[in-house]
């Protein structure tokens, strides 16, 4: 066999590496780099919490301070459980647990990205791999064994490039949705309803 014949597999291969393996091997790297050393992150999650948590907070505080102060006018109890049934917490409450469900939602979509960058990486290598191992099948003497092995190649081929294909759009698709996260949290007034 020619050594021709592994030229477009190892063409294939160095694309395969130059264009998914190497970018996303680093992808975990650059993506700490760009969304928590930048302070992306932080500046979210800071007016996260300055605009949305400490407001919905601070109201349910003032709230509660006002309801017992009007316990303790009218000579009443002003336990716990009085000063809850005198005012409509469940909505500061929920403003509140969306912001912090916010920052989860932050937290979650940067992991997730970095597991995603991860499998790539690795979906790239066992893709490059397979398509080298190609050419390689032509070398067994046994027809049937020859068959399957290429078979077994070319399907494992064809699978990591399809993931690889799916993997890529879905990471843009997260790393944009991100981005429009962080952005949306970087300085706009937030309203309560």
């Amino acid at each position: 066999m020619d050594i021709a014949y592994f030229m477009p597999a190892f063409a294939w291969a160095g694309i395969c590496v130059n264009f998914v393996v190497i970018p996303f091997f680093s992808k975990s790297d650059s993506l700490f780099k760009d969304l928590i050393d930048s302070g992306a992150r932080d500046t979210a999650f800071a007016f996260i919490d300055a605009q949305k948590l400490i407001p919905a907070l601070a109201e349910l505080t003032n709230e509660a301070w006002e309801a017992r102060q009007r316990l303790i006018a009218q000579g009443l109890s002003a336990e716990f459980g009085d000063i809850l049934q005198e005012f409509d917490y469940v909505d500061l409450l929920s403003a509140a647990q969306k912001a912090i469900d916010e920052k989860t939602h932050i937290e979650a979509s940067i992991a997730s990205l970095r597991r995603l960058g991860s499998r790539l990486w690795m979906f790239g290598i066992v893709h490059s791999l397979s398509v080298l191992a190609v050419p390689s099948t032509f070398l067994i003497s046994n027809e049937a064994l020859r068959l399957a092995t290429l078979t077994s190649v070319l399907l494992l081929s064809i699978v990591t490039f399809l993931a690889i294909a799916a993997g890529l759009v879905v990471f843009a698709r997260r790393r944009d949705a991100l981005h429009e996260i962080l952005g949306k949290n970087r300085g706009q007034r937030a309203t309560y309803e």
